[in-house]
Parts: C-alpha cells; structure tokens; sequence
C-alpha cells in the first residue's frame, strides 16, 4: 500500500513538473508561428514575385535557340535564381556523355528537392508537435483543478481551467499556422520543381540533338575558364 502511494505520489509529481516546460514549449512554438510568417512573406515578396517562368515559352526558346545562345536563355528566364544556376550547371557539363548527363540533372533536381523538403518538413513537424504539447497543457492542470473543485477551491480551479484553455488554444492556433503556411509552400515548391525539371528535360535534348549533329558543346578546359560555379571549387 505505502509502495502504491509513493508512486502514485512520484508520477503525479513528474508529471506537474512538466507543466511550465510544456509551457515554455508553446512560447517556443509561438515564436517560432511568428517567425514563419515573416519569411513567408519575405519568400513571397523577394522570390516569388519574380517567379514568372511561362514553361512553354521556356521550352519553347530553349528549342529554338543555339547552344550558345542557351546560357542566355536561362538567365532571361523567369526562374528563381537557384534554378538558374542548376540550369546553367547542366548546360556548362553537357560535353559529359549522355548518361553522365542525366545523371547530374538527377542530382541537381534532388538537390533542390531536398531544398525544399527541408523546409515544409519543419512546418510538418511543428503542425503535428503543437496539438500534442498543447494537450499535455491541457490535462496537466486539469488533475490539481478536479482536486481544488472537491475541496471547494475555486480559485484554484478557474486558474487551471484558464491555463489549460490557453495551452489548448495556442497549441491548435500554432499548429493552424504551421498547416497553412506549408499547404502554400508545397504547392509553389511544387511548381518550382515541374519548371526545373522540365527545363532540364529541354536542355538535355537540345544536347543530344546537338551531339548528334556534331556541334560542340564545349570542353572541360572551357568550362573551368568561364564558368563562375566551377572556379568556386
């Protein structure tokens, strides 16, 4: 019976004392609702406002244009300027062979995938943390108030009830935040991948019909003299 108390008496202490890191979680989280909104709109009004890549006219200048004029087609594109430069990678290596040349398109694809996985995945996370840390807020103080209610402390009560109301709400309005701002962000990264992938698909035909007409498509010699990204390395 005594072992049954203690116990009981521990967990009921370990789980109050987490009640102001639960807390501390939920400003945390708040903050961090703030934060997402602010580069929401610094991403929509320093990119995507300058986003305005009509892919069939791109595809269609990409076609129609000679190799050379390619690297100058890419840059008056409406892309984003982290595709431009994966665009201007590939034309820069189209002398590889056709395999290696498909095999760096993957990878720079993947690399801006993995761009913006990395950050719908944190909006992700945070959508489906909030609701729960919010729910430890809730039920936490709820067990001290149902005990004041019996005793006949109301005071004691009504705070608890204020302090689970407000981890509920902002835990459900963090978590609000975090749905709707990566529902918005999927489907422009979304975009933002079908416009990369398809221009690549472009400039990897113009290569191997270039090939194949025997035009040259530069050397490696060239690319380290001219190319920007390759005199990083």
């Amino acid at each position: 019976m005594l072992e049954q108390l203690y116990l009981k008496e521990l967990l009921h202490n370990a789980t109050q004392a987490l009640l102001y890191p639960t807390m501390i979680i939920l400003i945390v989280l708040g903050v961090v609702a703030i934060v997402m909104i602010g580069s929401l709109v610094v991403e929509a009004v320093v990119e995507r406002r300058h986003y305005k890549a009509e892919l069939p006219q791109l595809i269609a200048s990409i076609d129609s244009a000679s190799w050379q004029e390619l690297s100058g087609v890419v840059e008056s594109s409406g892309l984003l300027r982290s595709q431009k430069d994966a665009l201007r990678t590939l034309v820069a290596y189209a002398y590889l062979p056709e395999e290696s040349r498909l095999a760096l398109a993957k990878r720079l694809l993947s690399e801006q995938e993995q761009r913006y996985y990395k950050v719908t995945s944190r909006g992700d996370l945070i959508a489906k943390v909030a609701p729960m840390v919010g729910l430890m807020g809730t039920l936490i103080p709820l067990g001290p108030g149902v005990v004041a209610m019996g005793q006949g402390h109301i005071d004691t009560l009504s705070s608890s009830i204020e302090i689970a109301f407000d981890t509920t709400i902002t835990g459900l309005v963090v978590a609000a935040i975090a749905l709707f701002i990566g529902r918005f962000r999927k489907r422009w990264y979304e975009d933002y991948t079908v416009a990369l992938e398809s221009a690549m698909s472009a400039i990897l035909e113009k290569a191997q019909t270039c090939a194949e007409a025997g035009e040259d498509l530069g050397n490696e010699r060239m690319v380290r003299c001219f190319h920007p990204l390759t005199q990083k390395a």
